[in-house]
Formats: C-alpha cells, structure tokens, sequence
C-alpha cells in the first residue's frame, strides 16, 4: 500500500489537499494528526496525548516507553 504524508492547515473547518499522487477517484483513509512542538512539551503531557491513539501506532508507542 502507498503512504503520502503531506503538512496541511485547517481553514474554517475543512482541510484541503492538493498535488496528492494517486489518481482521480482513489479510495484512500486520511489520518488527521494536529502538529505539535514536542520538544515544549514535557513527557507526561506527551504520554497523555499518545494514550487515546488507537492500533499499532499506540501499541508502538507503548512498548517503547515500557522498555525504558
């Protein structure tokens, strides 16, 4: 399966994408991640922000902190 991972800015409420390499009528599962400094942030807040990610991505993140 391809990945794209593009920066883009919420205006109003909608979210616009442009430029994206799949052609014309692709179905395709768009994952929304806010951006954040996380070198302002300090590790629980890090730790709180992770928690409510479902899947691997969480389950991941998860082992990772464990194994420290």
């Amino acid at each position: 399966m391809s990945q794209f991972v593009v920066e883009a800015r919420v205006e109003g409420g909608r979210l616009e994408l442009s430029d994206i390499p799949f052609p014309d009528a692709t179905e395709v599962k768009v994952f929304v991640i806010p951006k954040v400094d996380l070198s302002k942030m300090s590790f629980p807040e890090v730790q709180k922000l992770t928690r409510s990610i479902k899947g691997n991505l969480a389950d991941t993140i998860r082992s990772e902190r464990n194994a420290r």
